[in-house]
């Protein structure tokens, strides 16, 4: 589908619907963790990982880059696949921190291992506040 075409029909259903806030988060980083920890496992699992980050406080690009690879696996092991999981969480947290600042980040999901063309979608409309 172009662009144009999901816009439009986001467009329309945001001015019906509203905002339905439905991908939880408080940033737009936590979104996209969230979209990569979801990959083949249950949601209550990705919540588990989630608040093992912040209760670290590792939910951020820079903290989570600070972590050896091993010790993001650990944290993140309640969402399965930890291992490989932790090197994508690494891959996005480096472009994030690279790029901080810029509302891209949807895009540049698709450029790491794993990343879905909806979850960078959606990652892309919520850094615009449109989600």
């Amino acid at each position: 589908m172009p662009a144009a075409d999901w816009r439009d029909i986001h467009a329309t259903l945001l001015a019906r619907f509203g905002a339905q806030h439905w991908w939880p988060g408080d940033t737009a980083f936590e979104i996209m963790v969230g979209a990569v920890l979801t990959q083949n496992t249950a949601w209550r699992n990705v919540e588990a990982a989630i608040a093992r980050l912040k209760a670290a406080g590792r939910l951020a690009p820079a903290a989570m880059l600070a972590l050896p690879e091993a010790e993001l696996a650990g944290l993140i092991r309640a969402a399965g696949y930890f291992n490989v999981k932790a090197r994508r969480l690494a891959d996005l947290g480096q472009g994030e921190a690279a790029q901080a600042g810029e509302a891209r980040g949807g895009e540049r999901m698709l450029h790491h291992q794993g990343g879905r063309e909806s979850d960078a979608r959606n990652s892309a409309l919520d850094r615009c506040g449109r989600l």
